[in-house]
């Protein structure tokens, strides 16, 4: 199955390396139906538009146009196609722009040609995993599909626009989906129906239909739009769920640790007890194996400041306290020498060194070196080298939290070392770890302070306390028409629109995602009611799109009594979708 998956794809391979080039072309053109080769940048991007391949797969530093540039262009061509970056271990900074364009895969150098081919028949199946689009009028009848419908169940479109969708699925499935529609009409949303869909061959597969409304601004059903998947691609997608769900909680361990290491800067009596936390605090988390940090002694020696409490070997037993940096190829000197990050995925890719077979021995199988500086500023300050227990695949988020980790260790060193500069570095920590950068609404962590603390306040001497909870409409087609930056513009105007109208004693709070929270202290329901109807006509002057409307969501209550802060939370949040479902861009109270 996987060859068939191959021999059906067309790929542009894009390398300077000679040798390295015909290696891995020799093996692709095995492997696929058809394979274009190129030297640079240019050559590739000429080759791409002259025959649009299925997948690219780059190196990053060439002449003439390296390859950063070309899936740029390629991708103001076509954004959706599957890019695979091949990289060294030390070019990371260009990795990082990599991902941010919109690369799908990377793979470090020197190339295992069997992990190459699974990654491309991993990112073909994923694709594969096809959703068919359609929107649908009151009766039932199709109004819009995309090319992915037609070529799926193999219509033209002039056989089924305009036609009943009842038409395209199978005859005992129509009285349930008929139910099913017009609670999708009248409610605004209907999540995984499975049916059977009719293909023009007179068979039928087996699907799930996800579907939502959208309403005019008295509430009048205009439309709805599904989403329809395969069985097979449902349960694959259902499957990534899950791998999503393990790697968000990955990076929530990895956010913890963030926080425990801006804690350990508060806390830590000296320098040498800051470093110790910091090197703990990651082996904690089950992916690490080992963690250490060497300071630099000069501009070309290291010395090993802390490490975690390991148990297996002695950092400074194999690389010794302190040793020269120019005379050592581990990923730590690496990382100081280029003053860059230093990202191994799997460890058997390296080149000797002292420690590689100690390494390999006690089952680390991943490294990454973070040099410890300030972004902004050329001096470094030392290195924190971390150890993976299994082969690793870096992500971007990961990748730009330890940035952001490296940055605040090297903020630590210098506040716990100079006393003086103490109190305003702790209070740029503060302000970073309760503030919302983008909106400058307080962040959920505040918030849930904050409305904890008013909760217990309202509660003990009896006063009035009330909350809206606000949604903005229909945000993700917002992002999906005009761009995450666009996106970005909507959540700042929301912002002030809610500002405007909001008293000094309130607290505007992004609660996450396009939903924000008011606290309002001292204020019954009626006059909050009032508060969050102007907060709505506020936010439908914001005229930042051409053409869509924004408007929020608006639930209210007011606080019961004995009631919990968490009870409270959630009978707002559940007031919000009441005014989804009953149309939008209204406000429902208690």
């Amino acid at each position: 199955m996987n060859q068939e998956i191959l021999k059906s794809m067309s790929v542009l391979y894009v390398e300077d390396d000679p040798a390295t080039r015909e290696e891995v072309s020799f093996f692709l053109e095995r492997s696929v139906k058809v394979l274009y080769a190129a030297k640079n940048g240019a050559e590739g991007l000429r080759l791409y538009k002259e025959h649009t391949p299925d997948l690219v797969i780059t190196d990053i530093q060439m002449p003439v146009m390296d390859g950063l540039e070309m899936i740029e262009a390629i991708k103001r061509r076509k954004r959706d196609v599957p890019v695979i970056v091949t990289t060294a271990y030390h070019e990371n900074d260009y990795l990082l722009s990599a991902v941010n364009i919109g690369v799908d895969r990377y793979l470090l150098k020197p190339l295992n040609l069997i992990q190459l081919r699974a990654e491309m028949v991993e990112l073909l199946k994923e694709r594969a995993d096809v959703t068919l689009y359609q929107s649908l009028d009151v009766s039932g009848n199709i109004l819009e599909i995309n090319d992915i419908w037609l070529d799926h169940l193999g219509y033209e479109r002039e056989e089924v626009v305009g036609k009943s969708f009842w038409d395209f699925i199978h005859s005992k499935d129509i009285e349930q989906m008929t139910k099913d529609f017009f609670y999708l009409r009248d409610y605004g949303l209907i999540d995984n129906v499975p049916f059977k869909l009719r293909l023009k061959d007179g068979t039928y597969a087996e699907a799930v239909l996800t579907g939502h409304s959208s309403y005019d601004a008295e509430g009048t059903f205009e439309r709805t739009y599904c989403e329809i998947k395969t069985i097979d691609a449902f349960m694959r997608s259902e499957e990534k769920v899950m791998m999503l769900l393990e790697r968000e909680r990955y990076l929530r361990g990895l956010i913890t640790i963030h926080a425990q290491i801006g804690k350990a800067i508060l806390q830590a009596e000296s320098s040498q007890d800051f470093l110790q936390d910091v090197t703990e605090a990651f082996v904690k988390e089950s992916v690490y194996a080992f963690a250490f940090i060497a300071l630099l002694e000069g501009e070309h020696r290291l010395e090993i400041n802390a490490q975690a409490d390991h148990g297996r070997f002695d950092i400074i037993e194999l690389l010794g306290k302190s040793f020269e940096i120019d005379d050592n190829d581990c990923p730590s000197c690496e990382a100081i020498r280029k003053k860059k990050m230093v990202i191994v995925d799997d460890i058997r890719k390296l080149p000797d060194f002292p420690a590689k077979s100690a390494y390999e021995r006690s089952g680390i199988n991943a490294m990454v070196a973070l040099p410890i500086s300030v972004r902004m500023q050329a001096h470094c300050l030392g290195v924190l080298t971390l150890m993976f227990k299994d082969v690793h695949t870096y992500g971007m988020e990961e990748l730009e939290l330890f940035e952001n980790i490296s940055e605040t260790v090297a903020f630590g060193l210098q506040a716990i070392e100079d006393r003086v500069e103490k109190e305003r570095l702790i209070r740029a920590l503060d302000i970073q770890a309760t503030t919302d950068a983008l909106t400058g609404c307080a962040n959920r962590h505040r918030g849930m302070i904050i409305s904890k603390d008013e909760v217990k306040r309202a509660h003990r001497y009896e006063r009035p306390l009330s909350l809206v909870y606000l949604d903005i409409d229909h945000f993700k087609p917002i992002n999906d028409a005009y761009g995450h930056e666009q996106g970005d513009q909507v959540l700042v105007a929301v912002a002030e629109s809610i500002r405007k109208v909001i008293r000094s004693s309130d607290e505007a709070v992004r609660w996450g995602g396009e939903e924000f929270l008011i606290i309002l202290p001292e204020t019954e329901e009626r006059s909050a009611t009032i508060l969050a109807e102007k907060v709505r006509l506020e936010i439908e002057q914001i005229t930042l799109l051409s053409t869509m409307r924004i408007t929020g969501s608006l639930g209210v209550t007011q606080l019961l009594e004995g009631e919990s802060w968490e009870a409270f939370i959630v009978r707002a949040d559940n007031l919000m979708y009441k005014a989804k479902r009953n149309g939008r861009n209204q406000v429902v109270h208690a």
